[in-house]
């Protein structure tokens, strides 16, 4: 498979995984650890249910079709960066894996969960949350006060705690310039070939020393050896889903696809569709971009971080029913790669990079969420006795009425008349204008949770409420903005 060849290639000789790449949490397919050092525990997963927890010494035993994941419990630090303008917001934002149910959302049908995968994430919210918020500027963001600040990871954490994450703390924001974020990637870069001294609780090293020691990777191919190979699968792409499919499978491998090389793929990807390319020359400059992004394996840049974490958030949102048995371990060989199951170890990006398929795919995401929470509001209001409170929600109800007639109505932005057609320009600004309604339905179910969970004609239930419906008229406004095609 192409994937297994891109993986090798990325791989260094005789290099272990870098830090970003190494798993904070894992799916454990063969023996358990006898023991567990302090600051790792077993989570027993059934499904998408948590049924046990085990903090003191693994499992004696687990039943059939349970999956046992080896999970951190310290906080993990993360730097943030989002770009805002022209300049950058950075923060040192600390989460911890929760181990209550709400983690198996996050776990379910994976294999393991990296530091930049979480880094991702939290980017991907975090940017959204900033925009809805209002803060135009990095320097907006950067002069709230303490308690604008706690705030803002209050609202991280609820954002997140649907993924089985909780935002323990957001500090140090501050303003950073292009140049210095380049410097901090190649920095980042430098430092990875430096040898590193694994923690105790590393879980690679735990789950490495329970399997008798870790599996020697397959060797590493070469530019050369990957090119003809390439070039053949290129050669057999005859539909615009099987390109899309190819792309998935060098992203899995470990091709790192921005903003920049997916418009580029994506003009590439049309002419081996018209026949105006040779495959050969296709598998060649794909080539040169691996080779290009070779040396940055595995350092994320804040665009792609924002990216993936915006895949990530649709994976985990997704509630298509998986064929995969997940209660069969991965049979042995090159991490499965080509399999369903190897794909599900990190979101693929590329999807997400041609804006008119995300529109598609997050405008499905709205409506689901919107007919959630309208069906969660609409039962939670005929059970509420006191007249007043019924009538506020139901204010709600209207409200999220609204904006299902406005999603039934949102422009294609592939009409048939080429006249009609949008540059890039525009379609990118209205695809942005989706990506912050996500955010904003986000926020919307995580405060609907909160209102019917709270006693209503209480402070706090009159906060939620205000609270849902500042996201509602969110979503309506970002909403209207991406059905103004012209």
């Amino acid at each position: 498979m192409i994937s297994e060849l891109f993986s090798r290639f990325f791989r260094r000789r005789g290099k272990a995984p870098t830090a970003g790449v190494r798993p904070l949490a894992a799916r454990i397919d063969g023996k358990l650890p006898g023991t567990l050092p302090e600051g790792l525990v077993v989570c027993v997963l059934q499904g998408k249910t948590l049924t046990n927890v085990c903090r003191d010494e693994p499992p004696g035993s687990v039943a059939a079709g349970e999956i046992c994941w080896l999970v951190p419990t310290d906080d993990i630090a993360l730097p943030v960066r989002i770009e805002i303008g022209e300049e950058f917001l950075a923060a040192d934002v600390a989460v911890r894996l929760e181990t209550d149910p709400s983690i198996a959302s996050l776990l379910h049908n994976r294999t393991e969960v990296t530091r930049n995968e979480l880094l991702a994430l939290v980017t991907s919210e975090l940017a959204g949350l900033v925009d809805l918020l209002g803060f135009e500027t990095a320097e907006a963001a950067v002069a709230q006060d303490g308690e604008g600040l706690e705030r803002l990871r209050a609202k991280l954490s609820l954002l997140l705690q649907s993924n089985g994450l909780r935002c323990t703390g957001v500090a140090a924001l501050r303003v950073v310039k292009p140049e210095e974020v380049e410097e901090e990637i190649a920095q980042a870069i430098i430092l990875e070939d430096e040898p590193t001294e694994e923690p105790a609780n590393d879980v690679t090293r735990v789950m490495a020393a329970a399997d008798g020691g870790p599996p020697q990777p397959a060797e590493p191919v070469t530019a050369e050896q990957l090119e003809p190979a390439l070039a053949k699968a290129v050669g057999q792409v005859k539909t615009d889903d099987a390109w899309e499919d190819l792309l998935g499978q060098l992203e899995t491998g470990g091709l790192p696809v921005d903003g920049q090389s997916a418009a580029e793929l994506d003009d590439l990807g049309q002419q081996v569709l018209d026949g105006t390319v040779r495959s050969g020359d296709v598998a060649a400059r794909i080539r040169g971009m691996a080779e290009a992004a070779r040396h940055r394996a595995g350092v994320p840049t804040p665009d792609l971080s924002r990216w993936q974490g915006l895949a990530l958030r649709m994976q985990l949102a997704d509630t298509t029913p998986e064929s995969i048995d997940d209660s069969q371990p991965p049979s042995e060989g090159v991490a499965g790669f080509g399999r369903k199951e190897a794909r599900l170890r990190r979101p693929r990006t590329w999807w997400i990079l041609r804006r008119k398929k995300v529109d598609d795919r997050l405008r499905g995401f709205l409506k689901e969420s919107v007919g959630t929470v309208s069906t969660t509001l609409g039962s939670y209001r005929r059970g509420l006795k006191e007249v007043r409170p019924a009538a506020r929600v139901r204010e709600l109800d209207q409200q999220i009425s609204l904006i299902a007639d406005l999603l039934a109505t949102v422009p294609t932005l592939t009409p048939r008349l080429k006249k009609l057609r949008l540059d890039r320009r525009q379609v990118k600004e209205l695809v942005r204008n989706v990506e912050r309604a996500v955010t904003a339905a986000e926020m919307m179910q995580a405060q609907a949770r909160h209102l019917v969970a709270t006693p209503p004609g209480t402070d706090a239930w009159d906060q939620a409420l205000a609270e849902t419906r500042i996201a509602l008229d969110t979503l309506e406004q970002h909403l209207r903005a991406r059905r103004a095609v012209r």
